[in-house]
């Protein structure tokens, strides 16, 4: 008897046990594949209205009216008018080499000799760096000194109709306008033909430009350009 009373017992114990864990598993809240997943809305709890004090506004400010007094129009004096026109500088080389200096030989190629003007001068032949495509000869003088004072520039044929080389007079006549030179009045009035000088200046200089056929000792040309400068 005490035997099946301690079997009962146990069986009555083991199946209570098993009740208790059962019913733990069902409601222990561990993730797995739910039918259905149940999502809480957060509903915030409603704030403390702020009360707003007004203040209280502040009295209109009444501004004073003042009356301007009529502006007068003075009369704008007109300005001393001034002469704008730039100075003009005195001409002081041509084809890169000045005057009154010694010739600079690495401006220029020497290629000859020229008959020079008196006996202890002499001239060159020579190939200007900067040079003008109107002329193909170019001859520089010098004086005893060696120092250059005269500038002939040359075509040695003709280089097209009497019109052209209008034209061209025309080009260098307004080059030599930036510098400091007036045309020079002669007794013969040749057409195609001008001379322009600064005198009476300091050793002034004197430039000749012609269309005409010119012969100077043994040089020969039809459109030239002369300068001239006293020394």
């Amino acid at each position: 008897m005490k035997m099946l009373k301690a079997i009962n017992l146990n069986l009555i114990l083991i199946t209570l046990i098993s009740i208790i864990i059962y019913s733990t598993d069902l409601y222990s809240g561990e993730p797995g594949e739910l039918p259905e997943e149940i999502i809480e809305e957060i509903v915030e709890e409603p704030k403390e209205e702020k009360k707003v004090i007004e203040e209280p506004k502040p009295e209109p400010v009444v501004e004073e009216v003042i009356e301007e007094k009529p502006k007068i129009e003075e009369e704008k004096k007109e300005g001393i008018k001034l002469n704008t026109a730039l100075p003009k500088n005195r001409i002081v080389s041509l084809f890169n080499q000045e005057f009154g200096k010694k010739l600079d030989t690495s401006k220029v190629n020497l290629i000859g000799r020229c008959e020079a003007r008196y006996k202890d001068e002499d001239c060159k032949i020579v190939i200007p760096k900067k040079r003008s495509k109107h002329f193909n000869r170019y001859y520089f003088y010098l004086n005893s000194n060696k120092e250059v004072y005269a500038i002939i520039a040359m075509h040695n044929k003709r280089i097209g109709s009497f019109e052209y080389c209008k034209e061209l007079l025309g080009s260098w006549e307004k080059y030599f306008t930036d510098y400091y030179l007036i045309k020079k009045t002669t007794d013969d009035d040749i057409p195609d033909y001008f001379i322009l000088t600064d005198a009476p200046r300091r050793q002034p200089m004197e430039i000749h430009m012609s269309c005409y056929h010119k012969k100077v000792r043994d040089i020969e040309g039809y459109f030239y350009l002369s300068a001239y400068k006293k020394l």
